[in-house]
């Protein structure tokens, strides 16, 4: 499902407010904004998953997009603001970047699935197993995929291929 994102302040009320450190990320509080808002301290507070917020009279907003507003002056809108390195604690200006909803989900990081290989998953159809090789092109749905009948197969397959259909950043070529 689409995530709807609520416009951003304007930009002239986000840089009475705030201080940016372009170099690490950080926003600070330029003008007192209740107990902890003290100027100087840093705004906002991470959540459970390591994504930071910050409020601006009482809407709470995602840091990076209060950053992207800071030093563009453009609300981004329905675009998502993207870490390249997946540190969504680290808005550093230089590991943001624009990025379409769709295309977003391509630079998570992928975990090993149960067999501790990378793009090889286990498919059951009509109760037969079968192992699958999965390879992804970023900002396009196409899939290249292999179906092998056991484990050992689609690992031999996958080491054979992946140098000819990847490029260094794991994408298809």
């Amino acid at each position: 499902m689409r995530k709807v994102y609520k416009p951003l302040p304007p930009v002239e009320v986000v840089r009475e407010l705030f201080d940016y450190s372009i170099i690490t990320g950080e926003l600070y509080y330029k003008i007192r904004r209740g107990m902890r808002g003290k100027v100087g301290a840093s705004a906002g507070a991470p959540n459970h998953s390591g994504r930071w917020y910050v409020d601006v009279y009482g809407e709470r907003y995602a840091r990076a997009r209060i950053v992207w507003l800071l030093i563009t002056g453009d609300d981004c809108g329905e675009v998502v603001v993207e870490h390249k390195n997946r540190d969504k604690g680290c808005d550093a200006w230089h590991n943001l970047r624009l990025e379409s909803d769709s295309n977003n989900g391509v630079n998570r990081e992928h975990k090993p699935n149960q067999f501790g290989e990378r793009y090889i998953y286990k498919r059951i159809s009509k109760g037969h197993v079968y192992y699958q090789v999965v390879f992804r092109r970023k900002g396009i749905k196409t899939i290249t995929s292999h179906m092998c009948k056991t484990l050992d197969e689609a690992i031999d397959w996958k080491q054979r291929n992946v140098t000819t259909l990847l490029n260094e950043e794991g994408f298809l070529l």
